[in-house]
């Protein structure tokens, strides 16, 4: 065991070493140290010369004065005392500690039985069904995620790119002279040079570039024809209405004053005259109709009326 702090009785010391020198009170102080540290001191002068840190012809100067403080066999009456009640402490720790660790092993160990389950033979009805298992983790498997397809590689308009047939048609069929598709092309292709544009279909960017100069500039084309812009909104659609059916109406009546004028003029060549004996009143009327005929104007939906 590794020998425990050793107490020093300061009052004692002192008043038993009064009247040694230094030198002597050192050698005094390490041959107590010695004797703490190892349990006991040589019986042999050159060892104690050497302990005490003391030349040869100085050890057997201070040998007779430091004896005194020694019983025979250079044994140290109050180190023994302590280093006997140092010990017997050592080992009371040491008893008490070794019945505390066994007692608490033993309640780990009565715990641990206590909460084991007991063990039961492996058997035929024990044994897992692979089979359903397997089963239902395939049937329970959620199905893969189809992948989702790669997006095109975007690059710029081609250096040469000019207008070809299927841009050309797509043109025409959206009712654009050969004029005003040139113009568009060179638009197109200065708008798209000037931005950097990366496209992954160029003729579908052509194909909205007409769609575009329909909706917002109305689709007139070099030839100066106004393209009816069909999804310009709900205005337009009611203008249209309006003066179709106003000409319908128009027509119904024409129809139905024709056929009272050929009545009257077969009253006439009988000898007869109209209901009042003067001027016919619907033979102004019919005039008065053909008049607002004259003055109706047809404005395309859209347009602010003048």
């Amino acid at each position: 065991m590794n020998p425990p702090k050793m107490p020093i009785h300061i009052g004692d010391l002192l008043r038993d070493t009064g009247h040694l020198r230094a030198m002597l009170m050192g050698a005094y102080l390490l041959l107590l140290f010695h004797h703490w540290s190892a349990g006991e001191l040589p019986d042999d002068d050159e060892q104690l010369s050497a302990i005490s840190r003391l030349t040869p012809s100085e050890w057997r100067k201070a040998r007779p004065i430091l004896e005194r403080f020694f019983q025979p066999g250079w044994k140290h009456g109050r180190v023994e005392k302590d280093l006997a009640s140092a010990r017997e402490s050592y080992e009371k720790r040491a008893k008490a500690g070794e019945k505390g660790g066994k007692a608490k092993a033993e309640i780990k160990q009565s715990s641990s039985n206590a909460t084991a389950k007991p063990e039961q033979p492996l058997t035929l009805d024990h044994l897992p069904d692979t089979k359903e298992e397997n089963s239902s983790l395939r049937s329970e498997a959620a199905p893969a995620k189809p992948k989702a397809p790669r997006a095109k590689p975007k690059h710029p308009l081609p250096d040469l790119w000019q207008l070809d047939e299927e841009d050309f048609t797509h043109a025409r069929e959206a009712g654009f002279a050969p004029e005003k598709i040139s113009e568009m092309a060179s638009s197109f292709l200065n708008h798209h040079r000037a931005k950097g544009s990366l496209m992954a279909d160029w003729h579908a960017a052509w194909r909205t570039w007409c769609s575009n100069e329909i909706k917002f500039h109305g689709g007139q084309n070099a030839a100066g024809t106004i393209r009816t812009n069909q999804a310009s909104g709900p205005a337009a659609t009611r203008d249209t209405a309006v003066i179709a059916g106003m000409g319908r109406a128009l027509a119904r009546r024409r129809e139905a004053r024709a056929a009272d004028d050929q009545g009257r003029e077969e009253l006439r060549e009988r000898g007869g005259a109209g209901p009042s004996g003067g001027d016919d009143p619907e033979r102004g009327s019919k005039a008065s109709d053909d008049g607002a005929s004259r003055q109706l104007t047809l404005i395309p939906g859209g347009y602010p009326r003048q």
